[in-house]
C-alpha cells in the first residue's frame, strides 16, 4: 500500500469520496446531490472522523497545537461551536442527527483537514516548521547573532526540545502576521482576510498566513481598505506562483524580518525571552 508523506510513514488514508464530488456537493450541484445519499455522507464522515480525531490527539501529544494550522482551525471552530466539531476541539463523529446540507458541510471540512491540509499531522507539521525556521535561522546566524543566542539559551532553560523550539518560532511566525494585520486593518477582518486569500487562492491556511507574510515584507506601503488588500495579495501570490524561487526561498527574509522587528517583545505563548 502507498505510504503518505504526511502521515509518518503510516499507509496513506484511502479517499471515500474524490475531491471534485466533494465541492460540488457543497455547490449544491443536483448530479452529485442525487448520487449521493444522506446515509452515505453519514458514513464516510463517521470513518473520516475517527481518523482526524486521532491526528488530533497525535498533534496534542507531541505539542504541536500552536503551530499546527489544522490544529488552530478546529480549536477555533471548537471555540465558535461550529456544527460539526465537539467542545473539546474535535471533529463529531457522528452526522446522523445533521440535515443534508450540514453533513456536506462536515465532510469538506474532514476532506480538507485530512486531504488538503500539511499539518494536520505530526510529520507534516514538524516539516512546515522546520522549513520555515531554518532559512531565517541560517540569516539570523549573520546578521542577529544577539537574538539567535537569546532564543537558543531560552531553549536551553526551559528543557525545550528542537521540535518544540522550532514549534514556538513557527507559532510566533504566525502571530506576528495576524498582528500586522490588527494594526492595518483591525481585528474583525482578520479571518475575513485570511479566509478569503485560503479561498481566492485555494491554499491552507498555512500557505495563506505565508503568503500574506511575504507579501508584507516585500512592501512598506498597504491600501487602505481589507479587500483591496485582499486582491494585491492574491495578485502577488499569482506573480509568486511564476517564479523560479523555491517554495522556502522567501521564508527566510519574512521570518527574520518579524522577529527583529518585534524584537523587544518577541513573546507568545510562553516564549518570552
Amino acid at each position: 500500500m502507498p505510504r503518505d508523506r504526511y502521515s509518518g510513514g503510516r499507509p496513506r488514508q484511502e479517499k471515500l469520496i474524490n475531491q471534485n464530488a466533494v465541492y460540488a456537493l457543497r455547490a449544491d450541484a443536483p448530479s452529485y446531490v442525487a448520487k449521493y445519499t444522506k446515509a452515505e455522507i453519514d458514513k464516510i464522515n463517521k470513518r473520516y472522523a475517527l481518523i482526524a480525531n486521532k491526528r488530533l490527539a497525535r498533534l496534542e501529544k507531541a505539542g504541536l497545537t500552536t503551530s499546527s494550522a489544522a490544529y488552530r482551525f478546529i480549536r477555533k471552530a471548537s471555540y465558535s461551536g461550529f456544527d460539526f466539531t465537539t467542545a473539546n476541539n474535535r471533529f463529531k463523529t457522528s452526522s446522523n442527527r445533521m440535515d443534508y446540507e450540514d453533513a456536506v458541510e462536515m465532510l469538506y471540512q474532514l476532506h480538507q483537514f485530512l486531504f488538503r491540509t500539511k499539518t494536520s499531522t505530526v510529520s507534516g507539521t514538524k516539516e512546515v516548521n522546520k522549513n520555515k525556521v531554518n532559512e531565517a535561522f541560517k540569516a539570523l546566524e549573520e546578521k542577529h547573532q544577539g537574538l539567535l543566542d537569546k532564543i537558543n539559551n531560552y531553549a536551553e532553560r526551559e528543557g525545550l526540545t528542537e521540535d518544540q523550539k522550532d514549534d514556538r518560532i513557527a507559532s510566533f511566525f504566525n502571530d506576528a502576521v495576524v498582528k500586522q494585520l490588527i494594526e492595518l486593518y483591525g481585528s474583525e477582518y482578520v479571518d475575513l482576510i485570511v479566509d478569503s486569500v485560503m479561498q481566492q487562492c485555494q491554499l491552507s491556511e498555512d500557505a495563506a498566513l505565508d503568503i500574506i507574510g511575504k507579501f508584507l515584507a516585500s512592501t512598506s506601503t498597504y491600501p487602505a481598505l481589507p479587500f483591496d488588500f485582499i486582491s494585491q495579495v492574491c495578485n502577488y501570490y499569482e506573480r509568486y506562483k511564476k517564479s523560479t524561487l523555491e517554495d522556502n526561498a522567501g521564508d527566510s527574509a519574512t521570518l527574520e524580518g518579524y522577529m527583529v522587528r518585534n524584537l523587544d517583545n518577541l513573546t507568545y505563548e510562553g516564549f518570552d525571552i
